[in-house]
């Protein structure tokens, strides 16, 4: 299990199978995320949204290509967190960056295999997001962000339930 006092403790794939940790992890993300995405929308610049939306259209063309699919997946959460405009939420992110890379990447390994969900529909929750935030509307942002992570929780239980019952 993860150390409570190591956040940069690395999450390997044998910590994947531990539904405590990845519960918990899950948790803290939804506590940040949507108070970042809500903060986002009251507070955001031009410039945050032209940086967004740079990052939406390189995770358009990372269709196919994992690796910087992972990376921009990373950036556009990062960048929520900046266009919060509270320093201490993109430092509370960076100091979780470890474990939410790991957990992402295999989230949408996970996601990208599974016949229900597909890399467009990673897009297209990422951009209810961005039009909330861009729309300044602090409500929707919540409900797209809570919807995103809920999502990513849904794909990481049934790979679990799937895991598990293989095991049996």
């Amino acid at each position: 299990s993860v150390p409570p006092n190591r956040l940069d403790f690395p999450l390997s794939t044998a910590m994947l199978s531990n539904k405590l940790d990845i519960a918990r992890l899950l948790e803290v993300r939804k506590i940040i995320e949507v108070g970042a995405a809500a903060s986002a929308a009251n507070n955001r610049t031009e410039q945050d949204i032209q940086v967004m939306v740079q990052i939406l259209e390189n995770m358009k063309q990372a269709h196919g290509d994992g690796e910087l699919g992972e990376k921009v997946d990373y950036q556009f959460h990062v960048a929520i967190a900046t266009a919060s405009q509270n320093p201490l939420l993109a430092t509370i992110l960076d100091q979780i960056s470890g474990l939410m890379i790991d957990t992402m990447k295999e989230t949408r390994r996970i996601w990208l295999y599974s016949k229900k969900t597909t890399s467009e529909q990673l897009y297209e929750e990422h951009m209810k997001i961005f039009l909330a935030i861009q729309q300044q509307n602090e409500e929707l942002a919540k409900q797209a962000m809570t919807s995103h992570l809920s999502n990513v929780e849904k794909v990481l239980l049934q790979y679990f339930e799937t895991t598990e019952s293989n095991l049996l």
